[in-house]
C-alpha cells in the first residue's frame, strides 16, 4: 500500500500473516497505522523499516506492543529473511 491510511483499511478486511510498513508514509504514520490495527485488535506481526537512525532509537525506546521488528535502510535480503523467519517462527 502507498499510505498508512491504506494500510489500517487493508488490514481490516483481510487477514495477513506479516505486515511490512515504512515508519514515515502519507496520511498517518507506520507507527500510528499499526497502533489503530492493533486496537482493532488484530495482532499481526510486523517489521518496521526506515532509513532515519532516531526511528530506530524511538523503536527501541517506544516498542509498540505486539510481535515486531526493525530494520535499519538499507537492509539485506539476509536481514530481512531473518526478520521474517524469527517473527513468524516464534511458538
Amino acid at each position: 500500500v502507498s499510505t498508512g491510511k491504506e494500510l489500517v483499511e487493508k488490514a481490516s478486511q483481510r487477514s495477513y500473516d506479516l505486515i511490512i510498513s515504512d515508519v514515515i508514509m502519507p496520511q498517518l504514520s507506520g507507527w500510528k497505522s499499526i497502533k489503530k490495527i492493533r486496537e482493532q485488535g488484530n495482532k499481526v506481526p510486523v517489521i518496521f523499516n526506515s532509513g532515519l537512525i532516531k526511528d530506530k532509537e524511538l523503536y527501541e525506546t517506544l516498542k509498540p506492543e505486539g510481535d515486531s521488528s526493525f530494520l535499519l535502510k538499507p537492509f539485506s535480503r539476509q536481514q530481512l529473511m531473518q526478520a521474517v523467519n524469527s517473527l513468524l517462527n516464534k511458538t
